[in-house]
């Protein structure tokens, strides 16, 4: 607010008054708001997809285990033909008997199949049908009424030791009275061949050398290479020869027809002994360890 202001008159100034004015206040009007406009926001609106241009969606497929080729059965008297075995001190793999046994019986695996897979493992058998049980037929594999087949262990008066691996020590004892009316007739009894016996016991107290004992079953690839070292020696002569022909046969008549056909000869001859000499490295060295793998036993 502005301070009271003193006007006078300046033609009346003799005996004049002075008249006091108020000042006027000014109103200034206050500044408008100055306001920015505020963006609008673009309501997107989702277009329809035509049907047409929908990829419809691909699943993997989960993987599926492989059919098992063997059936229950053929395994449970694989296992039963390997424990068999086992008791008459061979070593024969499960895997081995089951194949031999699917590839000749197929899904019907009778005694007979099994006899097959037991010879093919190095083993004697016969199948029989005894009209008597009795002790001397034990161990053997039985055939029962209901197409099982039964390992029976021994027989003690009449009870019979069963092999079973569900109960205690693997075996379970069964009465005559109990075993006779489920027994199908059939008896399949396995011996140890010869062949095996002396495959086991032909070389006790024959004890041979770790190294010069496995010699005699690679005398055909230390032939090949004392033929190999042989040959390649020879051919190390022509670079010899060669400086020979050349000094008596080619600078004295000035030939050059001559010592072209001796540099292609004298080549050939560098070739052919360098190849034997990588033959020969790769035998010993297939020899080597192959004595090696079997001198450890492996």
């Amino acid at each position: 607010m502005s301070r009271p202001v003193l006007a006078f008159d300046m033609n009346a100034t003799r005996g004049a008054r002075i008249t006091r004015l108020d000042a006027v206040r000014q109103v200034v009007p206050e500044a408008a708001a100055v306001v920015e406009p505020v963006a609008a926001t673009e309501t997107v609106v989702p277009q329809p997809v035509p049907l047409a241009t929908i990829k419809p969606l691909r699943l993997k497929p989960a993987p599926v285990a492989a059919p098992d080729p063997f059936s229950a059965r053929a395994r449970a008297r694989a296992e039963l033909a390997a424990s068999y075995a086992g008791i008459l001190g061979v070593d024969v793999s499960r895997a081995d008997l089951l194949e031999r046994m699917a590839v000749t019986g197929g899904a019907e695996i009778t005694p007979q199949v099994i006899a097959g897979a037991l010879q093919a493992a190095g083993l004697r058998t016969k199948i029989s049908k005894p009209k008597l049980l009795e002790p001397v037929l034990w161990p053997a594999l039985t055939e029962m009424t209901s197409g099982q087949v039964v390992l029976v262990l021994g027989q003690q008066a009449d009870l019979l030791s069963v092999y079973d691996t569900t109960c205690p020590g693997n075996k379970v004892e069964v009465t005559l009275a109990e075993f006779l009316p489920v027994f199908a007739g059939t008896v399949l009894r396995a011996d140890v061949s010869l062949g095996e016996l002396e495959r086991r016991h032909g070389d006790v107290g024959k004890a041979r050398h770790w190294f010069w004992g496995q010699l005699h079953n690679f005398r055909r690839h230390i032939l090949e290479v004392a033929v190999g070292s042989f040959v390649a020696n020879l051919l190390a002569v022509a670079v010899a020869l060669f400086s020979l022909q050349v000094y008596d046969r080619v600078i004295p008549h000035q030939s050059m027809a001559t010592l072209w056909v001796l540099a292609l000869g004298a080549g050939l001859a560098v070739l052919l002994e360098a190849f034997l000499r990588i033959a020969r490295a790769r035998l010993m060295d297939g020899a080597g360890r192959r004595i090696e793998i079997e001198a450890q036993g492996l």
